[in-house]
């Protein structure tokens, strides 16, 4: 509605109009919403930003960020790890000053692509996913600008791809042990990929504040397959797998691939003033958390692990035996509890993470089989897209005439 229609809505109607009305102009048009919290008679606008943005303040004002950096996408070789997610940033009681802001929200990472078709130890540069994209918050500029990496990705069996650092690391790629207890191959592809903790903007920013404002990071190592390190006493009696370990989430490392299982998504990390913003904004009933990890593919019969909560994507495996969808394909389930869902994985493709989340995706798998196996020129699903949010601290409870930004 244009400002010229509200006017002359209140001449028609009165000053009790404008009251409720500006609002709404003030919010559709400047990308703001307000809200009042009653308790401590403290009121707020905020700004939430699902793709890349602008925000402009007249005056300065003390702020709190979110910045959710974009999940890694799955990697598509034979038993690969679950993807991480990307790092979350959380900064509280920032004095921004009256300037141009731009805030850069990460797209999720793309899955890998195979070029030649399934085989049993494919070439390194196929199936790898991609690293998800950074977001950023800082001055129009260019400068004063703190960056969140985007999430790691999973790595796969037998052949060098191990899982790649990022906001939060992938998870290892499915490791096998012959009888006698060796490793089989001649890598260590079974090792996790780690948390990228060494972002100058963010490290200078945890040293000594942003805008005096406090500065959290949050990003976790993805899970492993190694055996040792975890069953120092286990005497193998045959050849064992060890499947993929889930991605790092924000808030938790990823699962262990053990023999029975794929990792869990690590689970993302909840943070009480943005719970607060949902709440009162958005209308959401639960908590929610940011930067869920990708569940760990497994092999034959076995179960793949699950997203991790903050929408990472479950991670692929199948039945030796099944007539049906339901029966041959295993699919670990989506995590939950972000502003949007993982997705489940689906037909032997490791799910996706839920858009604007920051989710990992969950690792792919494949199979010798030409009736479930992967086809050339199949591409693993994206990570989840980041997110930024601010909100920005009002001079007094809310009325129209005290919210100048």
């Amino acid at each position: 509605m244009a400002l010229t229609k509200i006017l002359d809505k209140l001449v028609q109607i009165g000053p009790g109009y404008l009251d409720q009305t500006l609002r709404t102009y003030v919010a559709e048009n400047r990308h703001y919403r307000f809200y009042t919290d009653t308790a401590n008679n403290k009121s707020y606008a905020v700004a939430a930003f699902f793709t890349s943005g602008e925000l402009v303040l007249n005056e300065s004002k003390k702020t709190d960020i979110l910045i959710v950096a974009g999940g890694g996408g799955s990697s598509i070789g034979n038993l690969s790890g679950g993807s991480g997610a990307g790092k979350v940033v959380n900064i509280e009681e920032a004095m921004l000053p009256a300037e141009h802001f731009l805030a850069s929200v990460g797209a999720g990472g793309a899955g890998g692509t195979l070029t030649s078709g399934w085989q049993t130890n494919i070439p390194p540069a196929e199936g790898i996913g991609n690293v998800g994209n950074d977001s950023s918050f800082g001055l129009h500029s260019g400068t004063n600008t703190i960056i969140a990496n985007g999430g790691g990705v999973g790595g796969f069996r037998q052949v060098d791809t191990r899982g790649l650092q990022g906001g939060s690391g992938g998870g290892a790629g499915g490791a096998d042990l012959d009888a006698s207890g060796v490793l089989v191959g001649s890598v260590p592809n079974f090792e996790e990929g780690r948390a990228n903790t060494t972002d100058p903007t963010v490290t200078t920013a945890l040293s000594s504040k942003y805008y005096s404002g406090n500065v959290f990071s949050y990003g976790n190592d993805g899970g492993d397959s190694d055996p040792w390190e975890y069953y120092p006493s286990f005497t193998p009696g045959g050849q064992y797998t060890y499947h993929a370990g889930g991605g790092g989430g924000a808030g938790t490392a990823g699962g262990i691939g053990l023999d029975t299982k794929g990792g869990d998504g690590g689970d993302g990390i909840s943070i009480p003033w943005v719970n607060e913003v949902f709440k009162e904004v958005y209308h959401f009933d639960k908590d929610i958390y940011w930067g869920g990890g990708g569940g760990g593919a497994s092999s034959t019969d076995e179960e793949p692990g699950n997203g991790g909560l903050g929408g990472g994507g479950g991670g692929a495996s199948l039945n030796s035996v099944g007539d049906t969808d339901q029966k041959i394909y295993r699919n670990g389930k989506s995590g939950t509890r972000g502003i949007n869902d993982g997705w489940a994985a689906d037909k032997l493709l490791g799910g996706s993470g839920g858009k604007n989340t920051g989710g990992g995706a969950g690792g792919s798998t494949q199979v010798n089989a030409s009736t479930t196996g992967h086809i050339p020129n199949e591409q693993g699903n994206h990570g989840g897209s980041g997110f930024v949010l601010v909100r920005i601290h009002l001079d007094d409870v809310f009325s129209p005439y005290s919210a100048a930004l």
